[in-house]
């Protein structure tokens, strides 16, 4: 005689169809939840580097600015020199009461990274113009 324990036994040898469904739907979203973290890693790492190359750029030709101010181009964008993938734009604003220049730098990616990558430095330098000579008056 077949008691119902003894069915219980012998019925359960291996997993049911929604305990199947249930494991592989936590494995999917697991592997999407991964794959999302790499993304993400991923994006994190372009951005860092585009940000340090931008920095990089703008300190170099800001530095430059300041050593040979005859070399400042136009205030309309340039190519970086030998990175012709990076452009950059010089403004120069002059305050004759303080004997000061603010040389603002701005560097970009144009692309579509060209937000990320967007930097600007800005200094204040002293001015480098020759002062103008007064005639001296002589009295008699």
């Amino acid at each position: 005689m077949n008691r119902p324990s003894d069915f219980r036994r012998h019925a359960r040898k291996g997993n049911s169809l929604l305990e199947v469904l249930i494991a592989t739907s936590i494995l999917l979203v697991s592997i999407a939840a991964i794959g999302n973290h790499i993304n993400v890693g991923v994006q994190a790492g372009l951005r860092v580097q585009l940000e340090s190359e931008a920095s990089w750029h703008c300190q170099t030709i800001l530095q430059e600015s300041i050593a040979e101010p005859s070399r400042l181009p136009t205030s309309m964008p340039s190519p970086v020199p030998n990175h012709n993938d990076w452009l950059y734009q010089v403004d120069i604003k002059e305050d004759p009461q303080w004997n000061l220049d603010l040389i603002t730098v701005a560097v970009w990616k144009p692309g579509k990274h060209e937000s990320i990558s967007r930097m600007q430095l800005a200094q204040f330098v002293t001015t480098r113009r020759i002062p103008e000579t007064t005639p001296k008056t002589v009295i008699p």
